[in-house]
């Protein structure tokens, strides 16, 4: 899965997958939109290896070498939300996997938002890797018109697996439960959650 790249999606195709989450029950869900298609012929496309490749310049969000931090204060809300994402597209086809990190409105547990692409298959859920860890598997909470959505709670152990880690994996299952591994870049992890916590 050769030329990936880390990039801010654009506005008219992946909007900000924290942008107008709402708190229920102590979860954040999420509503975004993706501009990707089925993630079998998105991932086969690409062929090999998918390999990371530098954030887009046309992002005005404080980068930390792969991640970026972006804040914004909602419509009426007297306080900004801040998250820290990367995003992994494959080149001229677009974004296939979105990870954000923030916080629910008075929760003191960061959760981490995994956007993939619709037409997964959802009974295997989604596991998390860090280097040759043990896998972290949780269930898909929801699909929309922007994609299929998990969530998982960062807790201090696996907060500090993600700052000492080099290279996370995402692994789904494509509609014919054949899984698919994408390689989440850690360089600036740490000081980007550094970021987000100072901007709280």
């Amino acid at each position: 899965m050769g030329h990936f790249m880390h990039n801010r999606a654009r506005r008219t195709g992946w909007s900000h997958p924290l942008r107008g989450g709402i708190v229920a029950a102590g979860t954040l869900l999420l509503a975004a939109a993706v501009a990707v298609g089925h993630v079998a012929r998105a991932a086969e496309a690409a062929g090999g290896e998918p390999k990371p490749a530098a954030q887009s310049t046309e992002s005005k969000d404080p980068a930390f070498k792969d991640w970026r931090l972006h804040c914004e204060t909602p419509k009426g809300a007297d306080k900004q939300v801040c998250y820290l994402y990367e995003t992994l597209a494959i080149k001229d086809r677009g974004p296939v996997l979105n990870v954000a990190i923030g916080y629910a409105k008075n929760q003191k547990v960061p959760v981490a938002i995994f956007t993939t692409p619709l037409g997964i298959s959802l009974p295997p859920g989604i596991s998390l890797q860090v280097d040759e860890g043990e896998p972290v598997r949780f269930p898909v909470e929801i699909c929309v018109n922007g994609g299929c959505k998990a969530l998982l709670a960062v807790k201090d152990e696996i907060l500090s697996t993600l700052k000492i880690g080099k290279e996370a994996k995402v692994t789904f299952h494509d509609a014919a439960r054949r899984p698919v591994t994408l390689p989440v870049s850690l360089q600036g992890f740490t000081a980007g959650f550094k970021a987000l916590e100072d901007a709280r």
